[in-house]
């Protein structure tokens, strides 16, 4: 028989030796752990080994603690446990302890990482000021010819931008007072554009334009190739406003409802492009294929009179196509002064072109490249430059399918002209027949030179 004693009513209770490890419960409502002999006889503490817990409240109940009870006067409440239950009291005691010098660590680091923390986050946002400082400053900044490479976040001048400065100085001045020659109202509005109206630019500074070409690879040549005559000059849509729409009716009584729309565009007017030879850069396949997504051509110029002008067109509505649009061109007139090839990845500035100077020997060399390009057709072109009592004489030979050209020109009033020349033609029996050429192009005859040969030389 084990004799049990609730530690919150006193109360002693005879227990049999088989409820022994089990829990119980006292008349006054507290729970009971019944020891086992084992844990009693262990530790010494007989038949009297107590342990309790509160007995539930009833609602509304709110009563003040009790001490906890003491046993034969020793020991309080941790000698009334079962060393099981002093195992997890010693365990949970240790994993609070290790928890808080976990938290006092944490905490520690934390409040060491809060400083700096707080300064990055400051100076983030500072960089982020100073980036939109910077931004500004870059948009509105003129290009210098010596960089190798460009500004960081600079990826050229915007002319939407630009656009909007010049019609903002210019835009009431764009239409010519009937009493003003053309050099009078350009000289109108190059005045109002001396001073700075963009930033630090103003109708003297060196602007730079990212133009839209493709640039493509020849993985034979192993170059990347742009021919420089086909870079378009449009700079996109500034405003598109659709408006209401009607119905309208022709003579024969057809019915159709009618869109209704205005759109402006920007356009660079490029002049003196003509100058710069076509772009061809030596690459690897493999430094080539990375390239080519950032590579970009980038105009350098400056503002050239009447530095912006307007045009526009309309469209009347018909059964076909009932639309009735305004389209107004505004084009900013350019003067080219050095191409650029760069790339945006790494800001590097790959080439710069600078205009060629026309002199008879450089025009000629620019016709020879132009027709070797055009490898299908022509072979083994050559060109005899020399000088003469007049000025300068050429013969510019090439082969093609059905015989040999030697074609004459002489320099005149700074460029070549096409004085005739000779067609060596190789007839199906393998004789030959030299023929007279005309001092013309064209499509057709034997004594006409190719019109190809004409499109070889740049046009002034």
């Amino acid at each position: 028989m084990l004799h049990v004693t609730c530690s919150h009513c006193g109360k002693k209770m005879a227990v049999r030796d088989e409820y022994a490890g089990r829990m119980g419960k006292c008349v006054c409502g507290a729970v009971v752990s019944i020891p086992d002999s084992e844990q009693l006889s262990a530790y010494g503490f007989g038949s009297s080994l107590v342990v309790c817990q509160e007995p539930p409240k009833a609602r509304g109940e709110d009563h003040a603690p009790e001490e906890p009870r003491r046993l034969n006067g020793s020991g309080g409440l941790w000698s009334s446990m079962s060393v099981k239950q002093r195992t997890w009291a010693l365990g949970g005691a240790a994993m609070i302890v290790l928890l808080l010098v976990v938290i006092i660590i944490h905490g520690i680091g934390v409040a060491g990482d809060r400083g700096p923390n707080v300064r990055t986050k400051v100076a983030d946002s500072n960089v982020a000021g100073q980036g939109e400082a910077a931004q500004a400053k870059l948009a509105s900044m003129p290009i210098d010819l010596g960089w190798q490479e460009l500004p960081l976040g600079f990826h050229g001048h915007d002319a939407k931008l630009l656009y909007e400065e010049l019609h903002k100085h210019i835009g009431t001045m764009l239409d010519k007072d009937e009493f003003d020659t053309a050099e009078q109202h350009d000289a109108k509005l190059g005045a109002a554009l001396a001073p700075p109206f963009f930033g630090t630019l103003n109708k003297d500074s060196m602007y730079g334009f990212v133009v839209q070409q493709e640039i493509t690879y020849s993985a034979e040549k192993g170059e990347f190739d742009c021919p420089l005559r086909g870079v378009s000059g449009c700079l996109g849509t500034i405003t598109y406003r659709p408006e209401k729409s009607y119905v309208g009716e022709n003579a024969f009584g057809v019915k159709k409802e009618v869109s209704v729309s205005t759109e402006e565009t920007l356009f660079l007017d490029i002049k003196k492009l003509g100058d710069f030879d076509d772009f061809r850069l030596q690459m690897g396949a493999n430094e080539a294929r990375a390239a080519k997504q950032h590579l970009r051509l980038l105009l350098i110029c400056n503002l050239s009179p009447p530095y912006l002008t307007r045009s526009t067109s309309w469209h009347s509505p018909t059964i076909d196509d009932p639309r009735r649009t305004t389209d107004i061109f505004y084009e900013i007139p350019v003067t080219a002064r050095e191409i650029w090839v760069v790339r945006l990845d790494n800001r590097q500035v790959v080439r710069k072109m600078k205009p060629w100077v026309a002199d008879p020997k450089s025009v000629m060399e620019r016709a020879v490249s132009a027709l070797e390009r055009q490898s299908w057709s022509f072979k083994n072109v050559t060109a005899d430059v020399r000088p003469a009592a007049a000025g300068w004489n050429a013969t510019l030979s090439f082969r093609e399918s059905s015989g040999q050209y030697n074609i004459a020109y002489a320099w005149e009033t700074g460029k070549w002209v096409l004085k005739g020349g000779s067609f060596i033609k190789e007839e199906s029996g393998g004789e030959r027949k030299t023929i007279q050429l005309r001092a013309a192009y064209g499509d057709y005859g034997d004594d006409a030179v190719p019109h190809e040969v004409e499109s070889a030389f740049p046009s002034r």
